[in-house]
């Protein structure tokens, strides 16, 4: 599967996207601010659906919230809004998917 095509349903062995998607994210220059933004984005989405880890979405999810607000990037935008709607539907009640919904929707 290439980078940019990150499937909806992963099974509990898919944690090697995670780890292409970290090393990735790791040897881009802290420069390429819009880059990183997306792969960290992408990163959130495929850690609540194949990690099932609301904590550690939403924390990336706040981290590439960031860049999209510093680069005004849609692509980075429309990442974060999966993530959120993820968050939403699979975990309602989690403290950190409030308050990356709160964050994402203040913008």
């Amino acid at each position: 599967m290439a980078l940019g095509a990150v499937s909806s349903s992963f099974s509990t062995t898919d944690c090697s996207y995670t780890c292409i998607l970290s090393g990735q994210i790791d040897k881009l220059l802290a420069k390429l601010v819009r880059d990183r933004g997306h792969l960290t984005a992408k990163l959130a989405v495929v850690v609540i659906q194949a990690e099932h880890d609301p904590a550690r979405a939403a924390h990336l999810g706040h981290e590439a919230h960031g860049a999209a607000t510093q680069t005004s990037s849609a692509r980075i935008r429309r990442e974060l809004r999966t993530l959120d709607g993820e968050l939403c539907h699979r975990w309602p009640d989690h403290a950190d998917a409030k308050a990356f919904h709160e964050a994402l929707a203040t913008v």
